[in-house]
């Protein structure tokens, strides 16, 4: 099974986990809503226009160089349409020998009339609609994309936080998060990091395990649900520390390029294409059919109460000339 074959691959002990009543590959069923996918926009996903003969077309896509990503990135956009992918030398190039690391971008391209995330003031518009419902499926997006959840060992603490460039439209997506955050009575503070160029949302203590368990069934990123899933099994009670300890490290990402978990994500895409058509239940897309009904009769589903009809995620029209749902290889 590719689940299996991923967290194997990274240095994740698979029975380890499953021994304390963690389904290591729950993850493959969590739900894409749009809700989600608004958070993966917010946070990861690149979108920039291209201009054709007749139309201009936005090019939506996610970029990776880890092995977790080049799953996950494909499984999210998968959900939505079928993507094309490019490989991409991250660093340096192979002429001059250098140590370079590939990337992969997976990319769909939509009509710019049927897309409205272009505008930053579009999506805060958006997170500043939803419902409480909806919040923690907009959350796990974001931080399936620019966030972490991390266990402080010295101060016995959880935080969960979410990242954005300090001097770049995206910083006042953090004050929308912390709106939407504040519906469901949790708190959070903002804070400027200098030396990364960041701004930091940042939640923790018993916030962020309330937020915890409310993400959790929404989250796509293997090592983060993971992670995830293992902490609330510790603050539950039902695993000592010792064995807390054990599994988290398994978590961890390494500084090295030698850690399977970075820069090893043409090398997994390559070990789970065979797989991604044989493997899963094509029937277990609950939403799938939901989130195109919704693109396509955007009058029938027109977003949270108090959010003007929208569009955004059917990767119609694909652009005339090149390839859609294949491979290119650019070096």
């Amino acid at each position: 099974m590719m689940c299996r074959a991923l967290l194997q691959f990274i240095g994740i002990d698979i029975d380890g986990f499953e021994k304390h009543g963690i389904d290591a590959c729950a993850w493959l069923h969590a739900e894409t809503s749009i809700s989600y996918f608004i958070g993966i926009i917010a946070s990861d996903i690149a979108d920039c226009v291209i201009k054709a003969k007749r139309y201009e077309y936005v090019k939506v896509s996610l970029n990776t160089t880890e092995s977790i990503s080049a799953v996950m990135f494909l499984k999210i956009l998968t959900d939505i349409g079928k993507p094309s992918i490019s490989i991409v030398w991250g660093n340096g190039t192979p002429r001059r020998r250098e140590k370079t690391n590939v990337a992969i971008q997976y990319f769909v391209f939509v009509k710019k009339e049927e897309w409205r995330w272009l505008s930053i003031e579009e999506l805060i518009k958006y997170i500043k609609a939803l419902g409480s419902e909806d919040v923690p499926k907009l959350i796990a997006g974001i931080i399936d994309g620019d966030g972490s959840i991390r266990y402080d060992f010295k101060k016995s603490t959880l935080n969960i936080s979410i990242s954005a460039c300090y001097n770049c439209k995206k910083r006042i997506l953090l004050d929308a998060v912390q709106e939407a955050l504040g519906k469901l009575g949790i708190k959070s503070h903002i804070y400027e990091d200098e030396e990364h160029n960041a701004a930091v949302l940042e939640v923790y203590g018993k916030n962020a395990i309330k937020l915890l368990r409310l993400i959790v069934p929404y989250l796509h990123h293997p090592i983060k649900w993971l992670r995830a899933e293992l902490i609330l099994v510790f603050y539950d009670g039902k695993i000592n520390y010792d064995t807390f300890v054990e599994l988290y490290n398994q978590t961890k990402y390494g500084d090295s390029n030698n850690d399977p978990k970075r820069y090893h994500g043409l090398e997994t895409l390559a070990q789970a294409a065979p797989q991604t058509h044989t493997h899963g239940n094509k029937n277990h897309q609950p939403h799938k059919k939901e989130l195109n009904n919704w693109c396509r009769r955007r009058d029938l589903n027109p977003g949270p109460p108090g959010y003007e009809p929208y569009a955004g995620l059917s990767p119609q029209g694909a652009l005339p000339g090149l390839s859609y749902g294949g491979v290119c290889f650019v070096w």
